[in-house]
């Protein structure tokens, strides 16, 4: 009988612990997922303009109110920008918001970021924070990269620089009247690429030997302005 009376006590206790990790488990479940993800990357043209957008979509068995606050913007002054959630549309950066209701399953609300470069090739990086209204603790980052490029082919970003040649095979010119520095190249997915570089008396050249066939995004500085363009290693 101790034993019997014993092994119910432990069945108690088993059932009761099972019990609260299912409750911690749908209380810490998340209520929204990023379509893509969080962090985006996004590569208009210099010219005309592009649609910037993070989607949203409601995970929960509701429906679901997400609240957003501007975090840090690095944007040209020479481009203009629009800034919208799903339901208000702004020319500047909100600096903070409530989205309109998401029904349950809905992917199609999002933060978007509207891109006018005016024809100036450069580089922007904008960071919201994002939360559930029912659950503030829980905080997201979501953040736009935005690389403006003159796109495949001769790159001519201004009266100076000049990338050549495009497509390239082990290396490329950066060729300019102004001092070029912080020269980087990253894969279309963002990360970083091994390259080296030399300075010589028009330029620099950068050596790509490393890297594999494809299209990368160049960003380097000239004079104190950034610039980025789509530069092609291969044949």
């Amino acid at each position: 009988m101790i034993i019997f009376v014993g092994m119910k006590n432990f069945a108690k206790k088993l059932l009761a612990a099972f019990s609260f990790l299912v409750l911690v488990s749908s209380v810490s479940a998340q209520t929204y997922s990023f379509v893509g993800g969080k962090v985006q990357y996004f590569y208009p043209n210099a010219t005309g303009s592009m649609d910037c957008a993070i989607h949203m979509k409601n995970e929960s068995a509701s429906i679901l109110k997400l609240k957003y606050k501007k975090v840090s913007v690095d944007y040209p002054a020479k481009w203009d920008v629009s800034f919208c959630d799903n339901v208000n549309c702004n020319n500047s950066f909100g600096d903070s918001g409530t989205m309109f209701d998401i029904p349950v399953g809905d992917a199609e609300s999002s933060l978007k970021v509207s891109a006018f470069p005016n024809g100036f090739a450069d580089t922007a990086i904008v960071k919201y924070a994002m939360w559930d209204v029912n659950s503030p603790s829980k905080i997201d980052t979501m953040v736009f990269n935005i690389y403006v490029r003159w796109g495949v082919g001769l790159n001519s970003f201004s009266n100076f620089a000049t990338v050549f040649p495009n497509p390239s095979k082990n290396a490329f010119n950066i060729q300019s009247n102004a001092s070029i520095s912080g020269i980087e190249m990253l894969s279309l997915t963002g990360v970083k690429m091994p390259i080296q570089y030399t300075s010589n008396a028009n330029g620099v050249v950068v050596n790509t030997s490393k890297l594999t066939d494809g299209i990368y995004n160049l960003i380097f500085v000239e004079g104190d302005i950034k610039r980025s363009s789509l530069v092609v290693v291969g044949n």
